[in-house]
């Protein structure tokens, strides 16, 4: 049907209801019907390397972690320095201290 025909026939329906409620006549009502859902595109997933927590892959896959705090949170700690710059010779415009 016409989308024109279609308007007018709901109009119509949509005219009957009112004027039947207006007089105190009981209507059964339609049900309504629930929207059909859209159709969700699967994403490819991956666990976080650290938390395990599952996060959408982008491009071509690289990512590892879900966060830049889990990444920093993964990374092994630097190992402690040794020495102090104070400990170590330095050169001056005289030679070394």
């Amino acid at each position: 049907m016409e989308t024109a025909t279609l308007a007018a026939e709901w109009d119509e329906e949509f005219h009957i209801r009112e004027r039947a409620r207006a007089a105190g006549v009981l209507v059964a009502e339609e049900p309504q019907r629930a929207p059909e859902p859209e159709p969700q595109s699967v994403t490819p997933t991956r666990a976080c390397r650290h938390c395990g927590e599952p996060f959408p892959v982008q491009g071509e896959g690289r990512w590892r972690y879900c966060s830049n705090a889990c990444r920093a949170a993964d990374r092994p700690s630097a190992p402690p320095a040794q020495g102090s710059m104070r400990d170590r010779p330095h050169r001056t415009l005289l030679g070394s201290k």
